[in-house]
């Protein structure tokens, strides 16, 4: 079933390796796909001993050989070795940053004080969610809240603004 799913809904798969609850502490990949119902199919899965380049490679080669093609576009988390992985083994796919983890991590970046100040999440959410808003107006509004919350020397955010072409809409969307 899976090499029907991707043939039909493989253009864009999410990677996610944050499974790790069998009693070999082995890590559970698995690759996702969602349908014309909105609704998440698996693609692939595998399981790995370790999170380093040549495992990601090695499951990535067997999702190649056993689906002839690479998808268009990767999600995934901030991993180095997957992404990697994903320029060896996917010359032509694009590897972007799943919102999702962004967004999880975000919560253990900063202090309680932001987490609970409603007015942060929600300016926070509404400027890297926007779909529209220019790359140019992104930044001047990242300055802007980072300088207002005295957030401009931490180094997480100061990180993932960097990565900001491979998760903030306005720059992925042409």
């Amino acid at each position: 079933m899976e090499k029907a799913y991707y043939a039909e809904f493989g253009d864009v798969i999410s990677s996610d390796a944050t499974f790790r609850t069998n009693k070999y502490r082995m890590v559970f990949v698995q690759f996702t796909a969602i349908d014309h119902h909105k609704k998440l199919v698996t693609v692939g899965a595998g399981l790995l001993s370790n999170e380093i380049i040549e495992s990601y490679s090695w499951l990535l080669k067997a999702f190649l050989k056993t689906h002839g093609k690479e998808p268009t576009l990767v999600l995934t988390d901030q991993d180095a070795a997957i992404k990697q992985a994903i320029e060896n083994v996917f010359p032509n796919s694009k590897n972007r940053l799943f919102m999702w983890h962004i967004m999880k991590k975000l919560k253990n970046k900063i202090s309680n004080v932001f987490i609970t100040n409603t007015n942060f999440r929600k300016r926070f959410s509404k400027l890297v969610w926007s779909m529209n808003m220019k790359p140019n107006v992104f930044e001047m509004k990242w300055g802007f809240l980072m300088k207002e919350c005295n957030l401009e020397d931490t180094r997480w955010f100061k990180d993932i603004f960097t990565k900001r072409y491979s998760w903030i809409p306005g720059y992925i969307v042409k």
